[in-house]
């Protein structure tokens, strides 16, 4: 599960903004771990990462913020609804959004192939890559 201990770790140094993934990939699912609706996706996810460890396609990082244990972090990225689904590409420092069709299931072939030829870039709902938000208050 990723943190905001876990973020500032591996992605963003908290304190001088510096990006620390290069040539990494995160594809990262923000909701709850009692919605229905994010368990299906982290299942598909999990499914295509053991397709991808198989295949050797080791530059992506899968995981998992519960947006109710860590809200700060799941802000900071841009938690919309339940569940959402983000890439950070190490490469150009951005985060991509699904933001395909609802009719568009979000199984581990569509999203394999949004993942393999990198079609998360042509979201429209793209920015750089955030530093946490400074005040651990309430976001909602």
């Amino acid at each position: 599960m990723m943190s905001s201990t876990k973020y500032a770790q591996y992605v963003v140094n908290d304190y001088n903004g510096s990006f620390k993934g290069d040539n990494q990939t995160w594809v990262i699912l923000i909701g709850t771990h009692v919605d229905n609706k994010t368990q299906d996706v982290a299942l598909q996810m999990n499914i295509l990462a053991r397709k991808f460890k198989r295949a050797k396609k080791t530059t992506y990082r899968w995981d998992f913020i519960d947006y109710v244990v860590d809200e700060r972090l799941a802000h900071s990225i841009g938690y919309r609804n339940s569940p959402s689904l983000y890439v950070i590409d190490g490469h150009d420092k951005m985060v991509y959004a699904w933001d395909l069709p609802h009719s568009t299931p979000i199984d581990n072939k569509t999203l394999g192939h949004w993942l393999k030829d990198r079609d998360y870039r042509q979201s429209d709902l793209k920015f750089e890559v955030p530093r946490l938000i400074n005040s651990p208050t309430k976001m909602s």
